[in-house]
């Protein structure tokens, strides 16, 4: 017969049962109890007891259940949220986040953020409350030309769902005034906020039987322009690739084939221009008449030709050469409007 873990110290075995039913998907007998940790009716019957009177309504409750001439316990878990302390400064980055992204977010989403926040300020710690309590705005973003996201709610909540449980949707898409709508099976799998705005990138995929890609590509879609989201009921997107999602190691948005830009500014912007990281690989040079130049890779040549074109006389593109013609081309274009 094995040897009795007597032991083992008396809180150790304590914790250790606590664990064990508390991880139970069904009620555990004695005799359960006394094969796991190999102690006798007597040890389990004293654990038992003890684990009932330490307790409480926060930790579960032990429920003992009769099965014949069968005793079974389990612990009942709490149905309520425990009250916990919040970090104050951790709530203060959360307001900092809603200042700067409120705008971004539909009415109904705004309204449950501000609440949400409002709430949580009620379980920081007694001595930290009057500091942190007030409802305080923080920081603003400011954004030219914004979208209100309002009148898509519906579209961007059931998107969530779908993300959340890897299932398909029917969309409806209207890529501009000038296009009419169309309707395609799709597999959404981020949300992306850029540029003041909100895009959704997934799959387009069969709307039908088994889910199969139908391109090589994913699709970023401009979630101002979905018009409509209908669920597929169980059909679920698990297996599929995950989309590599766009980032900052390189310029733009937009993925395409990889090059590098140089281009040259004026003294007026060079502060500004080295302020920012535009590329993890970026160079940027100083000249003596403060004037500079900066390398950065892109994927994404109308992204760059718009950048540069952005600031007017005070850039100018120096490589690669064919955006440099391309540019040229556009402000040709330009200035016939003005003839």
């Amino acid at each position: 017969m094995p040897k009795k873990h007597d032991d083992a110290k008396s809180d150790e075995k304590l914790l250790r049962l606590y664990i064990y039913l508390l991880f139970s998907t069904q009620p555990v007998s004695r005799k359960d109890i006394e094969e796991k940790f190999n102690c006798s009716q007597q040890t389990v019957g004293r654990l038992l007891d003890k684990l009932n009177y330490l307790l409480d309504e926060h930790c579960g409750m032990l429920e003992k259940i009769k099965k014949g001439r069968m005793s079974l316990y389990r612990l009942k878990k709490s149905q309520s949220p425990q009250m916990l302390p919040l970090d104050p400064e951790g709530i203060m980055q959360i307001e900092l986040c809603r200042d700067f992204m409120v705008g971004l977010l539909p009415e109904e989403d705004r309204k449950k953020l501000l609440s949400t926040v409002k709430t949580a300020k009620t379980n920081i710690a007694a001595n930290k409350y009057r500091q942190y309590a007030e409802d305080v705005v923080i920081a603003s973003g400011v954004s030219k030309g914004h979208i209100d996201y309002t009148p898509f709610q519906d579209q961007i909540r059931k998107l969530e769902s779908c993300i959340i449980k890897r299932e398909t949707c029917i969309i409806t898409y209207k890529k501009s005034l000038f296009d009419e709508a169309k309707v395609f099976c799709f597999a959404p799998q981020k949300l992306i906020a850029y540029h003041e705005s909100l895009n959704i990138i997934g799959w387009v995929v069969t709307d039908s039987g088994h889910v199969q890609v139908l391109r090589v590509h994913p699709l970023n879609l401009s979630v101002h322009r979905i018009e409509k989201v209908e669920y597929q009921k169980n059909r679920t997107a698990e297996n599929l690739l995950e989309i590599e999602l766009p980032s900052n190691k390189n310029f733009g948005y937009i993925n395409g084939e990889l090059f590098t830009a140089k281009i040259r500014f004026s003294k007026d912007v060079t502060t500004y221009v080295s302020e920012r990281k535009w590329s993890d690989d970026q160079i940027f040079t100083l000249n003596d008449d403060g004037s500079s130049i900066l390398e950065f890779s892109s994927r994404s040549k109308v992204e760059v030709i718009t950048f540069v074109l952005g600031f007017g006389m005070q850039a100018e593109l120096l490589e690669p050469i064919n955006l440099r013609e391309s540019i040229k081309e556009h402000l040709k274009a330009s200035l016939k409007l003005y003839e």
